[in-house]
């Protein structure tokens, strides 16, 4: 059954559990105590149900990345959690590790900022130096913590698979991570060299979940676009209706202005011109008698001038 995300500890895995150096295992060891984490335990089992040899899946997972000794990178517990579990997301995990780091190894987090996410119920891989006198750089699980400092895992550390870690405080840690050797420190001043995962994040079920989600989302967004299609759709059939009503209308109007034309027409055409004969002979009998009045005018006006 799977663990409640607030109570899991992962199990411990030591890189020192063999009596005999080298002890370079602790990327590894603590990639696998984050994978526990991640899953709350799930990827530390085998199909079967049975938990895994922890300590010969770190000594497996070495061949298959194929780096038989030295120590190893976020980049390579990347891969090497994908050699479990090639269904897991990218490990969300500081680039500048790798020398080709992959596109997706974005993680910049200051101190302050890995400390708010441990806090928030996240998990984490931390790169650093154990000392001073260090030549090596080490890397920590810390798979949870809180306020009065983080929950670390220390594959340095001779302890069972049930040792659930040492309290430490976050000065304890911050020192850890930004403490330099020779002149060098694992991060730059502004990014610690870390990897952070949601605990719980890639269990079967949380899974399951997001890809229901996401259906659920595929399916509201094929919703809304045949809505929108269906309100276009009306949208333009109310258009179509007003314009075929608009139309009648003006149809209407101009049969009725039609037929009234054709009734003037045909009134005109049936109407009898007036009798204007009287009218006509009078203005004619005018038009004369103004020319007789004139004539007699000149004549009476032409003796007048030969006397």
């Amino acid at each position: 059954m799977t663990a409640s995300a607030s109570l899991y500890r992962p199990p411990f895995i030591s890189q020192r559990r063999k009596d005999q150096p080298p002890f370079e295992d602790c990327v590894l060891e603590s990639s696998l105590m984050l994978l526990g984490a991640w899953t709350l335990g799930e990827g530390l089992v085998r199909p079967d149900g049975d938990q895994r040899d922890l300590y010969g899946l770190s000594e497996t997972l070495r061949k298959r990345i194929d780096k038989p000794a030295g120590g190893l990178t976020l980049a390579d517990a990347d891969e090497a959690l994908h050699t479990i579990d090639p269904e897991l997301p990218p490990l969300p995990r500081y680039p500048g590790q790798s020398p080709t780091p992959a596109a997706t190894a974005t993680l910049r987090l200051t101190f302050d900022e890995f400390k708010a996410l441990i806090i928030d119920g996240h998990a984490g891989i931390i790169l650093g130096y154990q000392t001073d006198a260090s030549t090596v750089g080490h890397a920590i699980a810390v798979p949870r913590g809180n306020a009065l400092g983080p929950l670390v895992m220390d594959p340095w550390e001779r302890k069972p698979l049930t040792w659930e870690g040492e309290r430490w405080t976050w000065k304890r840690l911050r020192e850890f991570t930004e403490r330099k050797v020779r002149g060098d420190r694992f991060g730059t001043p502004t990014a610690i060299a870390c990897a952070v995962v949601r605990i719980g994040d890639e269990t079967r079920a949380a899974r399951a979940t997001r890809a229901a989600e996401m259906e659920l989302d595929r399916a509201a967004t094929r919703l809304r676009e045949q809505r929108a299609q269906t309100k276009l759709a009306t949208e333009e059939r109310d258009t179509a209706r007003a314009e075929a009503s608009l139309a009648q209308t003006t149809a209407e109007e101009l049969r009725t202005a039609l037929t009234a034309t054709e009734r003037q027409l045909r009134e005109c055409r049936e109407a009898k011109p007036p009798d204007c004969t009287a009218a006509v002979a009078e203005a004619a009998q005018a038009e004369h008698d103004r020319m007789v009045a004139l004539v007699e005018q000149g004549h009476r006006d032409l003796e007048a001038s030969i006397r």
